[in-house]
């Protein structure tokens, strides 16, 4: 499943500066065991980066298919195009989300 993206043109992020923020939830591409080191590694991810991850005392469980794993946001500066401020911040979530589900398939 791809992610779902959101995303948008903001003049008003946090401290005033404007830009662009964009979040999606990454759901299991496949059914993922949360182990222990898998969940270690995830909540080593930068939060700045990665948000609503499941918890360590979820450890020994099983992930379905197309349940949420956790979120992926980002943000940017504007664009003058708002056409490749969009694109950009859509290829930067797509690449956080391949990262955490690597992170779940090395296990």
């Amino acid at each position: 499943a791809e992610a779902d993206g959101g995303w948008h043109q903001s003049e008003d992020k946090p401290g005033g500066a404007k830009g662009v923020f964009g979040k999606a939830v990454v759901y299991a591409d496949r059914p993922l065991q949360l182990t222990a080191g898998a969940l270690a590694r995830l909540h080593a991810l930068p939060r700045c980066y990665y948000a609503d991850l499941p918890a360590a005392e979820l450890a020994g469980s099983e992930l379905a298919a197309g349940q949420p794993l956790l979120t992926v946001r980002s943000d940017g500066p504007s664009a003058d195009d708002e056409a490749t401020a969009r694109a950009a911040m859509l290829d930067r979530l797509h690449r956080l989300r391949a990262h955490a589900l690597r992170i779940m398939h090395a296990e």
